[in-house]
This record gives structure tokens, sequence and C-alpha cells, in this order.
């Protein structure tokens, strides 16, 4: 009998139905084993399974559902993976990005807002919401007199991370060169003014680098 992770590794976008029938199951085990397989995936696209995911959250937020997406975002879209094939599968899932950007504040766990940061370098739109992401962390930073917590902490090197990606090459990919040469200088003023606001160190070794990088880059 074939595990859950064989059977979802057999599956590709059209057979997706298959995977969402298991997330809408009782058995949470038979649930984080598929979204986990998606990643062993030969096909990455994951739209409908995003989609999916984020309308159970919106009519039952639950930390379940955040916990799901949260594994299927690492797993689809690794830390490790290279910009080129990200961008490449950013591209296939397009619309589920899309969704996924419209509120990146909806979740309570801070991780996965950071986990979507890291896919917004690449999307005309993630460039808009890195901007707006931005200057909330700076209102937070103002708020809390420059402290965070561990989670905050690494949300904004997740944030810093992101925005260090940000380039006329990659946002051009989108077909808007023109955006990034727009958006580096204010994103770049955002990093210094959180370098300026934060007492944390490594937030401020990290936003004093990447800030002068897009200053530097500005054309």
């Amino acid at each position: 009998m074939n595990s859950i992770a064989d059977l979802v590794q057999g599956t590709d976008r059209h057979t997706n139905f298959l995977v969402i029938e298991i997330l809408a199951g009782e058995d949470y085990t038979d649930s984080v084993s598929a979204v986990q397989a998606l990643g062993e995936r030969a096909d990455v696209d994951v739209n409908v399974i995003i989609t999916y995911l984020l309308e159970q959250h919106s009519r039952e937020g639950n930390h379940r559902r955040e916990h799901l997406l949260r594994i299927l975002l690492r797993s689809v879209f690794p830390p490790s993976q290279d910009a080129d094939e990200l961008n490449k599968k950013i591209e296939i899932n397009r619309g589920g990005i899309a969704a996924l950007l419209q509120d990146p504040d909806r979740f309570e766990n801070l991780y996965i807002t950071g986990l979507i940061f890291r896919l917004c370098p690449f999307l005309d739109s993630g460039i808009k919401t890195l901007y707006t992401g931005g200057r909330k962390i700076e209102g937070m930073l103002r708020e809390q007199s420059g402290c965070t917590d561990p989670d905050r902490t690494n949300l904004i090197l997740e944030y810093l991370s992101a925005v260090k990606f940000v380039t006329i090459e990659t946002v051009g990919s989108t077909g808007n060169p023109n955006l990034a040469a727009n958006m580096l200088p204010i994103l770049g003023e955002i990093c210094l003014s959180i370098y300026e606001l934060t007492e944390n160190p490594a937030i401020a070794e990290r936003s004093l680098l990447v800030s002068k990088r897009l200053l530097v880059n500005d054309r």
C-alpha cells in the first residue's frame, strides 16, 4: 500500500484535487505528509492548493491551516533555492502567490509572513507588498522603541533578505522594468530607517548593508 507521500508525489496539476481531498480529511498527520511531499513532486504547480488553504483559513482561521501553509511554502519554495529556480516556480504559481500577497498580515504566525516576503522580489505586486511591509516594520519599531521579540526579529531579517534581491533585472522579468528603478531608492530609504530605529545588532547590520546596496545601485 502506497504512503500518502508516494500518492502525492505521483500527482500533478491535473490531479491536485486528490491532494485537496487529503487536506479536507480528518487525519492531520496525513495532511502534513501531503504538503511536505509537494516539495518532492515533479509538477510544482500548487496554485489551487494554496487557494484552498487560504479559503479554509478565511473560514476557520485555525492554526492547523496556517501550519499546513507554512510547510507547503517551505517545501515548494525552500529557503535554500537559488533565485533562478525560485523565479521559475513563482511564475508557475503566480495566481496562488498573488492571493497570498493580498493580505500577508492575516496570519498570526509571523513566520508565514516572512516566507511570503521571500517570494515578493519576482512579482510586481510583491514589490508593493515589500513597500507596505517595510512601512509597517518602521511603525512597529517606533512603537516598541526599536525593541523586537525573537519572532519579530526573524520577520524583519526575512524582510531585509527579500529586499536584497530586488533588482531591475528580477522585477524586469515580470514585464515592468521601470518598477524596480522607481522602487530601489524607496526601499533603500526604508532599510536605512530600519537601521536607525532598531536596537537589535543583527537587524542593524543587515539593514545597513541592504540599504547601501540599494541606494548605491539606484540608477
